[in-house]
């Protein structure tokens, strides 16, 4: 009954707690000192306070999932992550796109660069285009700043727009210290080998093999 991605809060849970008794929002990660979902931010890389998702703790499990996909994409992150090439990531609505991408962001790779998120959902081209090829304001665009930048719901990029991302990656204007670590995400199935006609195809020969496809909950029902 939680989404994919996120501290398993439902009753019973190793991440549940009452409010009453743990002086937390009932429903909510019980971060408590002492439970379960809390660990000092010296020896586990989190927050104290906050849920501890690192690898290997309660939340991180429950958060990533048990299903043998799941497993099989939390083991090829920190390869990725040693890559310079772009990753996209695709799932349906709720898997743990977002969350999967803060991961990747975290890694010792790139635990150095802030994480940008855009959302191509919220933003047409006239105000996307300038924000990442142009700049604005005063600084660089944010494909040229060594940042992790992840491009929300990609399926809604205009065609203009798309195309010119892939004609930038393929460029590769500057050193990969030197620009954006790039992580995509949609909703949409891309496929592993996308046709001459797929709208898609030329971004995705631009990025190479780096694909993550979360599977559906409706799939793994022990991950609800």
């Amino acid at each position: 009954g939680t989404v994919a991605g996120q501290a398993n809060t439902a009753p019973g849970s190793a991440c549940y707690e009452a409010g009453e008794t743990a002086g937390t929002v009932a429903g909510q990660a019980n971060t408590a000192p002492g439970s379960d979902c809390y660990e000092a931010g010296e020896t586990a890389g989190t927050v104290a306070g906050q849920a501890n998702t690192a690898p290997g703790s309660d939340c991180y499990t429950q958060a990533s999932g048990h299903d043998t996909r799941i497993r099989q994409i939390r083991e090829r992150i920190p390869d990725l992550t040693r890559s310079d090439r772009p990753i996209v990531i695709s799932g349906e609505s709720g898997t743990g796109r977002r969350h999967l991408a803060r991961i990747l962001g975290e890694q010792p790779t790139l635990a150095d660069r802030p994480l940008t998120e855009i959302d191509a959902a919220t933003l047409d081209s006239a105000r996307l285009d300038p924000t990442l090829f142009e700049g604005s304001s005063g600084q660089g665009p944010l494909l040229d700043i060594p940042i992790v930048l992840h491009l929300r719901n990609i399926h809604r990029l205009a065609p203009e727009t798309r195309d010119r991302l892939a004609e930038r990656l393929t460029q590769k204007r500057l050193p990969p210290e030197k620009s954006a670590f790039l992580v995509l995400s949609t909703a949409d199935p891309i496929g592993s080998e996308p046709t001459e006609r797929s709208p898609w195809k030329q971004l995705l020969d631009s990025i190479g093999p780096d694909r993550i496809e979360i599977p559906p909950l409706r799939e793994r029902p022990e991950d609800i």
